[in-house]
């Protein structure tokens, strides 16, 4: 299973929130990165940059996620647990809030 951190990691796809739209990119090492200033570099050369805690104009890029893949995983995974045993069903609540959201990455919900 995957886990979804925010993008930080040099080399990785993230897009920045600028002039009225999602810009993508990859994580460059720029000014201050190690001071949690995060830039990306597109595939022009251009770089944009913001503060690593900017989480409304900065994210991982979408399209990295197998949404079905992950979606079939965590639906499995569910299956394991009882929604009518109450020791359960906080993880088979978590896990369906999990599945919902991942049907709105994938635009199935």
């Amino acid at each position: 299973m995957i886990i979804y951190t925010f993008p930080e990691i040099v080399g990785q796809k993230a897009e920045m929130f600028v002039d009225g739209k999602w810009i993508q990119g990859r994580i460059v090492e720029g000014y201050r990165f190690r001071d949690g200033l995060v830039t990306i570099e597109t595939d022009d050369g251009t770089r944009y940059w913001c503060g690593q805690d900017r989480t409304d104009v900065y994210r991982k890029v979408q399209d990295d996620i197998d949404v079905e893949k992950e979606i079939k995983i965590l639906s499995d995974l569910r299956s394991k647990y009882s929604i009518f045993n109450p020791e359960e069903r906080p993880k088979y609540d978590a896990l369906n809030i999990a599945i919902e959201a991942l049907k709105l990455i994938g635009g199935n919900g």
